[in-house]
């Protein structure tokens, strides 16, 4: 969960409360994201935004010196929009630590994860846009199997790079589109932040 910190400003100083109550709930909220360490998935519906907060996770981590590899079917069209008052992709330089990758079958995806051991450069943060693009080539011999499988690669996958990096961290954005996914996901201890939006991100 500790993501979450670096896709919304949750430590900025306009969120700070002259309500004691309030602001001791915050503390405590902050305290527990920093010491849950698990992978974090966005889930929701298309154009709910899920894009944005991870490409905002990237820019963030990355204007830390962290190397972060995203991962998404295909190049991005545009710019995503900047989360308010957090780091913005100008501010941050040239992000020399961050690399896209255009992955657009799951068995590569696959390869990627299992060879991961073997680059010279591990990435502190790995994130996987479109998991439900993967998870869709994942069908044999059911859906649940198939879902479960690519959730153990990559939970074998974060594993192994928080063996190299203290700060190794794993988000993940998916569409709601199978009804079993949100088990899945919990029985692989991947944190699932749901997103409601009635307004599109475009």
């Amino acid at each position: 969960m500790t993501g979450l910190l670096y896709s919304f400003p949750l430590t900025s100083p306009w969120l700070q409360t002259e309500i004691e109550e309030d602001q001791s709930k915050l503390t405590n909220c902050l305290k527990l994201l920093n010491k849950e360490n698990c992978p974090l998935v966005f889930l929701g519906e298309g154009q709910c935004g899920k894009t944005v907060l991870l490409f905002q996770a990237a820019v963030a981590y990355a204007s830390q010196d962290y190397h972060v590899t995203y991962i998404s079917r295909s190049p991005l069209t545009q710019m995503p929009l900047s989360v308010h008052g957090m780091t913005r992709p100008e501010t941050a330089g040239l992000l020399k630590t961050l690399t896209f990758m255009y992955i657009n079958k799951v068995q590569n995806l696959v390869e990627f994860c299992a060879s991961i051991h073997s680059k010279s450069l591990v990435p502190d943060m790995l994130i996987v846009d479109d998991l439900d693009f993967y998870l869709q080539q994942s069908m044999d011999p059911s859906p649940e199997v198939g879902c479960a499988r690519l959730c153990a690669i990559l939970e074998d996958t974060l594993s192994y790079i928080q063996t190299k990096s203290c700060a190794g961290m794993m988000m993940l954005g998916c569409r709601k589109k199978f009804k079993f996914i949100t088990q899945i996901f919990k029985q692989f201890r991947l944190a699932v932040a749901d997103i409601t939006s009635n307004t599109p991100v475009i």
